[in-house]
């Protein structure tokens, strides 16, 4: 149990720095662990707080080693079980260091989905195959088009620098 403890408190350090997948391995080993002690100790915790409320003449002159293994065996079930919440924490804290950098990834693919749509857009309505278009013969039309891509681009950055979006 204290080599377990030892390893949690390792991976709670993983944690703070830079969680990966070898820290989530970590948590769901140490869950594993944890939940075949509590199966292997419980039972023995069982028999022997049976045995301090035997009668027996042979158990009567070990009843105070039962009570101080009964003692014992009752703090590691207990402590089996405040590791098990930590787990239950650092998986949760996992979760949310997660959860924040998809949120991170998806804001960035949104602003530059959102800066290319409306250069996609005016491209796409000058890159049809019409012959009226009045901007098409301006001398400068080329110059224009980029012009006002590029405006609109600053304009969409000066708007997310305002909302603290960028």
């Amino acid at each position: 149990l204290q080599i377990i403890a030892e390893s949690i408190e390792s991976v709670d350090e993983d944690l703070l720095e830079q969680p990966d997948q070898q820290t989530v391995k970590a948590i769901i080993r140490h869950k594993k662990e944890l939940l075949f002690l509590g199966k292997s100790i419980k039972p023995m915790k069982e028999a022997f707080k049976s045995m301090t409320t035997e009668n027996s003449d042979w158990i009567e002159n070990s009843k105070d080693y039962f009570h101080v293994l009964n003692s014992n065996l009752t703090h590691i079930t207990e402590t089996i079980d405040i590791y098990k919440e930590i787990l239950h924490q650092q998986q949760a804290a996992y979760d949310t260091f997660i959860n924040n950098r998809l949120n991170e990834i998806m804001k960035f693919l949104t602003i530059f989905s959102v800066i290319f749509l409306p250069m996609t857009l005016i491209a796409g309505i000058y890159g049809t195959n019409f012959d009226f278009i009045p901007e098409l013969h301006f001398r400068y039309g080329y110059l224009m088009l980029w012009g006002l891509l590029i405006l609109s681009t600053v304009i969409m950055l000066i708007v997310f620098k305002k909302k603290k979006w960028l």
